[in-house]
């Protein structure tokens, strides 16, 4: 998912006006067709972002890899809910539930404007690349939902990739102001949902008692009683619904897996898709899109901007996601109140925090400040659909059946143990990568797939 391709870590971020190719001549050969971004193209300090949100995504994944479900909407039936594990969800929530994803989809945006500047000045016509490019990662990303992991992203972005693009040329306030258009449509989608779901669960169980008392019933009535039974079993599961999970996960073999994969993916593509993704992933990407045309995501602006955006972005967002936290916990992480109002808080909270982690990165970025580090993320950025794809090969092989099987073995907390050596790990191998190789290994193919020609691979010299 690293959109502007292969490059050098080290870049400056002073540099990036000479990065983003104003002052470098077009020639004929390169107005000839597109090609992936050469190393002294690259914008250092979007790849150093791309990577804390990379890395940082992984911190809410590995609960749906080691924990039953319901453990990502409910910790006080799954993973633990006192002490330490009530502190470890408390700091996940604040940091990085939905901030890292509306960072990630931001930087998508942002992508698409270094594409189509690149294809503007080039003279070179981009629309039938970069649908090519979507519809590859289209199909990387059915793979990964039904032959890995059930919780992809990958086929998300590559629809709301293709709505973005008629709107690439549109002025940094217009493409911010009509993501932000998208991104308010799932609120009221999101409340019906609620309410939706509230009178299935009422109706449900009036036909119940009426079963019990030994009267007919209705086929609507039954109908109720499917449906609620369907939603009941992830939101609310009971023992056996538990034991099925595991059966599939733990104990099963990788055709269990398949299966179970199915199933969840096909709610999270299809109706959690239409109901938030669609709008939310839409519209951080279009706001990302105008920060890019606006300079903040280049680096450009001047420290101060970044300080006081920083400090709009913490202060308004973490009292909002703070009030999320402590409504959910005093609301025992009810589903159907969470989405008639609860979930609010923190859908528009993440927004604010993720401009203020943003803004902290690029601050440091200007300073030259911890420069191993954001070197560091930068690599792992510049390698993020390879990062992304190996958390979730890590992810099932530690804890599902067919590998190492830790499943529902460890508490939120403890997990994080495994976090920071995948962290560990994945720094290490893109450092140690990308001293020899210009892209990742599935960098390399989705540009070989998008180019329709294979891409060097190797470093010069």
């Amino acid at each position: 998912m690293d959109e502007h391709d292969g490059g050098h870590v080290s870049a400056a971020a002073d540099d990036a006006a000479a990065i983003n190719e104003k002052s470098a001549p077009v020639t004929p050969a390169l107005a000839a067709e597109l090609s992936p971004v050469a190393s002294g193209e690259r914008i250092g300090a979007i790849d150093a972002l791309r990577g804390l949100a990379l890395l940082g995504i992984f911190v809410m994944n590995i609960i749906t890899f080691a924990l039953p479900g319901v453990a990502m909407m409910n910790p006080m039936k799954e993973g633990g809910f006192e002490g330490v594990d009530r502190f470890a969800w408390i700091f996940n929530h604040i940091i990085f539930d939905m901030k890292m994803m509306t960072l990630f989809s931001m930087l998508f945006g942002a992508g698409m404007i270094v594409m189509s500047d690149r294809a503007q000045q080039r003279g070179a016509p981009l629309a039938a690349t970069y649908y090519r490019r979507m519809g590859w990662l289209f199909v990387i990303g059915m793979l990964h939902a039904y032959l890995i992991w059930f919780g992809d992203i990958l086929v998300a972005y590559a629809i709301c990739g293709c709505i973005i693009y008629p709107m690439r040329k549109l002025r940094a306030g217009t493409l911010i102001a009509v993501g932000l258009c998208f991104t308010l449509v799932a609120v009221p989608v999101v409340i019906g949902s609620g309410n939706l779901f509230e009178t299935m669960r009422d109706n449900a169980a009036a036909a119940q008692l009426a079963i019990d008392a030994g009267e007919s019933i209705t086929q609507q009535q039954e109908q109720w009683i499917e449906e609620w039974e369907g939603m009941r079993g992830v939101l609310d599961p009971t023992a056996e619904d538990l034991s099925r999970e595991r059966e599939a996960i733990k104990e099963g073999g990788y055709v269990d897996v398949i299966l179970h994969n199915a199933e969840i993916a096909q709610m999270i593509q299809i109706p959690a898709f239409l109901m938030v993704t669609l709008w939310r992933a839409t519209g951080m990407m279009l706001i990302g899109a105008g920060l890019m045309r606006a300079g903040m995501l280049m680096g450009t602006w001047r420290k101060s901007s970044y300080v006081k955006l920083m400090l709009l972005g913490y202060g308004v967002g973490l009292p909002l996601v703070g009030l999320s936290a402590q409504w959910l916990v005093a609301h025992e992480f009810d589903f159907i109140e969470l989405n008639k109002s609860g979930f609010l808080f923190n859908y528009c909270g993440s927004f604010f925090v993720a401009l203020g982690h943003a803004s902290a990165l690029m601050l440091l970025w200007k300073l030259g400040a911890a420069q191993f580090i954001l070197e560091s993320l930068a690599a792992v950025g510049r390698m993020a659909l390879t990062n992304y794809l190996m958390q979730s090969v890590l992810g099932v092989l530690i804890f599902w059946g067919y590998g190492i099987a830790l499943w529902q073995e460890y508490s939120r907390a403890e997990l994080w143990l495994f976090v920071i050596g995948v962290w560990i790990f994945q720094i290490l191998f893109s450092r140690f990568w990308l001293s020899a190789f210009r892209f990742g290994p599935a960098e390399w193919a989705w540009r070989s797939l998008t180019y329709m020609r294979t891409q060097p691979m190797r470093k010069q010299g």
